[in-house]
């Protein structure tokens, strides 16, 4: 049986394959999601007027991105010399920070559609009181991709596919994906026989 390449930090396998990174053209498309992390003060806030219960004071926040996000994000803090992002993202102050992380890192946003006005911007929001995480609060669980929505990212992805060697294809959100999309991504792989297709699905 074929022993699994050393992946360990002094492994000569990992250093020619980490050399190789900067001409890399990659392209990542899938469930763009932004993670928010909430640090909550200690103590409580002003009782508020409205139900006269205690407010809970964010002391420091901070965003990046998460999903296929994290991934486009993670090959460029890798050194891939060129990463594409497709996704779809909602016109709110989320979408508007999504794409500000993207920024951030250089990636390019020309392929991360904004809207439908239904859209919302997948957020995996996550409050934290000293080292604990408490309960998740999600955005945009309720998405679903209609033909409408999903053909203009297709065609992204399509021009992608012809010019990166390689593409990622990320789900994080269960459900969300129609068994139509589905089929269309898999007939898009089917045409491009040169292209490696790497799917991270739920």
């Amino acid at each position: 049986m074929a022993q699994p390449p050393d992946i360990s930090a002094d492994s000569p396998w990992l250093g020619r394959l980490l050399e190789q990174l900067p001409g890399a053209r990659v392209a990542v498309f899938g469930d763009l999601c932004l993670d928010a992390y909430w640090l909550l003060a200690e103590e409580p806030g002003e009782t508020s007027l409205e139900t006269g219960l205690p407010a809970r004071r964010v002391a420091t926040q901070r965003y990046s991105p998460g999903g296929a996000g994290n991934v486009a994000a993670n090959l460029t803090a890798l050194g891939a010399g060129r990463v594409e992002v497709i996704g779809q993202v909602g016109a709110d102050l989320f979408g508007d920070e999504l794409v500000r992380q993207f920024a951030l890192r250089g990636l390019p946003t020309s392929s991360v559609l904004r809207g439908p006005p239904d859209w919302q911007t997948l957020v995996y929001a996550k409050p934290f009181q000293g080292l604990a995480e408490l309960n998740r609060l999600d955005f945009g669980g309720g998405n679903r991709f209609s033909a409408a929505t999903v053909q203009p990212l297709l065609v992204h992805l399509e021009a992608a596919a012809e010019s990166c060697p390689v593409v990622v294809i990320n789900q994080q959100v269960p459900g969300g994906w129609a068994a139509g999309i589905v089929h269309a991504l898999n007939a898009l792989i089917a045409r491009h026989p040169r292209t490696l297709f790497i799917v991270d699905s739920r």
